[in-house]
């Protein structure tokens, strides 16, 4: 996001911009600030999801805007197309648009939203009692995002579990109940938003992005230490 949408790393996976190219100082160097009601990137190549993805980024949120939803960071996720892959999110729907979680969900089937491997940021033990397997949740130190403040996240997807990271520390793990997600390469990676989701008018992300990284693998604790603080 320094002025423009390359791809630092060798895969040239540059971004195709529908944003108002709203580029401001940033965490290192410039950020990309997205409106919340109209911007987001498509990625002019798709990618494998299908065993989990890694994503890292620093994020500076304001928050639910209007009838938005989900505050959507990186998705490849389209519930009219059946193809559920995976979203990465900032707060949630309906009456918890303000809860301010950092979240990701993989998905078994795309034609499902309930089957999937989910993690988020901030989870209280009654939430967790919900869920089939309770014992699959640790709740290391749960923290919320805190709107209009820069913050590293990490949503970090090894061989075994999902875990969420705010600034260096491990906030919740799930161990796993997949170990295959739905994939299709028909579907558009997009950051800041997913154009087709069950609720709202949209599911724009409204703040800025700095620093996005997605790793086809697990990071040690040493190496997500390493992103907050380098």
């Amino acid at each position: 996001f320094n002025g423009n949408l390359e791809d630092m790393s060798p895969f040239s996976n540059y971004g195709i911009d529908y944003t108002s190219h709203k580029y401001v100082q940033g965490k290192r160097g410039l950020a990309l600030d997205f409106n919340g009601t109209s911007d987001y990137i498509e990625l002019n190549k798709s990618f494998n999801s299908g065993y989990g993805l890694s994503f890292s980024f620093w994020l500076y949120t304001r928050g639910a805007k209007e009838s938005e939803n989900n505050g959507a960071i990186v998705s490849k996720y389209s519930m009219s197309n059946d193809t559920r892959c995976f979203m990465v999110y900032s707060f949630g729907s309906y009456d918890s648009r303000g809860d301010n979680r950092l979240s990701g969900a993989f998905y078994r089937y795309g034609t499902s939203s309930g089957i999937h491997d989910n993690v988020k940021s901030y989870m209280e033990a009654p939430e967790v009692l919900l869920f089939p397997s309770p014992q699959k949740w640790s709740l290391i130190d749960p923290k919320r995002l805190v709107p209009n403040v820069w913050t590293h996240c990490v949503i970090n997807v090894t061989t075994t579990a999902i875990e969420a990271w705010i600034n260096g520390e491990l906030c919740v793990r799930k161990l796993r109940d997949w170990g295959f997600y739905f994939d299709t390469q028909t579907e558009p990676v997009l950051i800041g938003n997913n154009r087709s989701s069950g609720e709202g008018s949209n599911n724009h992300f409204n703040g800025m992005l700095d620093e996005l990284r997605i790793y086809c693998r697990g990071l040690s604790k040493d190496e997500i230490r390493t992103l907050f603080l380098e």
